[in-house]
Protein backbone atom coordinates (compact mmCIF):
# COMPACT_ATOMS: atom_id res chain seq x y z
CA UNK A 1 0.00 0.00 0.00
CA UNK A 2 1.42 3.36 -0.99
CA UNK A 3 1.69 6.20 1.50
CA UNK A 4 1.97 8.94 -1.10
CA UNK A 5 -1.62 10.27 -0.98
CA UNK A 6 -0.89 13.31 1.23
CA UNK A 7 2.70 13.85 0.09
CA UNK A 8 3.57 16.47 -2.50
CA UNK A 9 6.52 15.77 -4.75
CA UNK A 10 8.56 18.82 -5.68
CA UNK A 11 10.29 19.21 -9.07
CA UNK A 12 13.59 18.55 -7.28
CA UNK A 13 12.35 15.11 -6.17
CA UNK A 14 11.85 16.17 -2.55
CA UNK A 15 8.64 14.88 -0.94
CA UNK A 16 6.89 17.24 1.49
CA UNK A 17 3.94 16.93 3.83
CA UNK A 18 2.63 18.98 6.73
CA UNK A 19 0.54 18.21 9.81
CA UNK A 20 -0.25 21.49 11.49
CA UNK A 21 3.05 22.84 12.80
CA UNK A 22 4.95 19.62 11.92
CA UNK A 23 6.78 19.41 8.59
CA UNK A 24 7.83 16.13 7.00
CA UNK A 25 10.50 15.92 4.30
CA UNK A 26 11.89 13.00 2.34
CA UNK A 27 14.75 13.16 -0.14
CA UNK A 28 16.34 10.41 -2.18
CA UNK A 29 20.08 10.20 -1.58
CA UNK A 30 21.69 7.50 -3.66
CA UNK A 31 19.64 4.34 -3.20
CA UNK A 32 18.27 5.40 0.24
CA UNK A 33 15.77 8.02 1.34
CA UNK A 34 16.61 10.67 3.95
CA UNK A 35 13.81 11.45 6.40
CA UNK A 36 13.47 14.69 8.37
CA UNK A 37 10.62 15.71 10.64
CA UNK A 38 10.62 19.23 12.11
CA UNK A 39 8.30 21.46 14.11
CA UNK A 40 7.74 25.13 13.46
CA UNK A 41 7.57 26.76 16.87
CA UNK A 42 7.47 30.33 15.64
CA UNK A 43 7.97 31.67 12.12
CA UNK A 44 10.67 33.99 13.51
CA UNK A 45 12.71 31.15 15.01
CA UNK A 46 14.43 28.12 13.47
CA UNK A 47 12.50 24.88 13.22
CA UNK A 48 12.98 22.26 15.92
CA UNK A 49 14.33 19.01 14.48
CA UNK A 50 12.25 16.13 15.85
CA UNK A 51 13.79 13.30 13.84
CA UNK A 52 16.34 12.53 11.13
CA UNK A 53 17.00 9.12 9.69
CA UNK A 54 16.86 7.05 6.55
CA UNK A 55 14.89 4.28 4.88
CA UNK A 56 15.47 1.97 1.94
CA UNK A 57 12.47 3.12 -0.12
CA UNK A 58 10.04 6.02 -0.37
CA UNK A 59 7.06 4.17 1.13
CA UNK A 60 9.05 3.09 4.21
CA UNK A 61 10.37 6.65 4.59
CA UNK A 62 6.83 8.06 4.41
CA UNK A 63 5.51 5.56 6.97
CA UNK A 64 8.41 6.39 9.29
CA UNK A 65 7.90 10.16 8.96
CA UNK A 66 4.14 9.80 9.50
CA UNK A 67 4.69 7.71 12.64
CA UNK A 68 7.14 10.25 14.09
CA UNK A 69 4.73 13.11 13.32
CA UNK A 70 1.84 11.27 15.01
CA UNK A 71 3.97 10.62 18.11
CA UNK A 72 5.06 14.27 18.27
CA UNK A 73 1.48 15.50 17.91
CA UNK A 74 0.33 13.12 20.66
CA UNK A 75 3.03 14.41 23.04
CA UNK A 76 1.88 17.99 22.47
CA UNK A 77 -1.78 17.06 22.99
CA UNK A 78 -1.05 15.22 26.24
Amino acid sequence: MTQQAHWKRQPTGLYLSRRGDIRLMIEQVGSNFRVMVTRVIDENRPEEVLYTGSARNADDAMMLADRIAEQAAARVAA
